[in-house]
């Protein structure tokens, strides 16, 4: 799917599916990585989603890595959303020399790999998966 094949919101084919309805979503971010996907909206299409963010509490777990300076957001997306966005940045990143880009990097991987809970759920489900 290219740029400009942005997956419709609100239509009736992705809301009988349930992947275009809106979910609230935990993402870490680095400053920095944070600071390009603002600066990038262009390539991802979340713009509107990033200025809706909200900073969130954040209790570190046990043996948690103290100097981390990644702080927490919730935000609003559908599941589309969110994997356009991951698609979008990897194509971008493809264009560039590897390395070059970390922090879109860091960007697009705190979307692709948002928290889980210790028994592997989505941290935002409320009941556990079952074996």
């Amino acid at each position: 799917m290219s740029r400009n094949e942005r997956v419709p919101l609100g239509t009736m084919d992705t809301m009988a599916d349930g992947t275009n309805v809106p979910i609230t979503v935990t993402v870490r971010w680095r400053p920095s990585e944070l600071q390009w996907g603002l600066d990038h909206t262009e390539v991802h299409g979340l713009g509107e989603v990033l200025n809706g963010r909200m900073k969130a509490p954040f209790e570190p777990p046990p043996g948690y890595v103290t100097d981390d300076v990644r702080e927490t957001y919730i935000i609003v997306a559908s599941e589309d959303q969110m994997w356009n966005a991951v698609a979008e940045v990897n194509e971008w990143l493809a264009e560039r020399a590897n390395g070059s880009e970390p922090d879109a990097d860091g960007f697009q991987k705190a979307l692709a790999f948002r928290r889980r809970r210790p028994d592997g759920g989505d941290h935002d489900d409320d009941e556990p998966d079952e074996p």
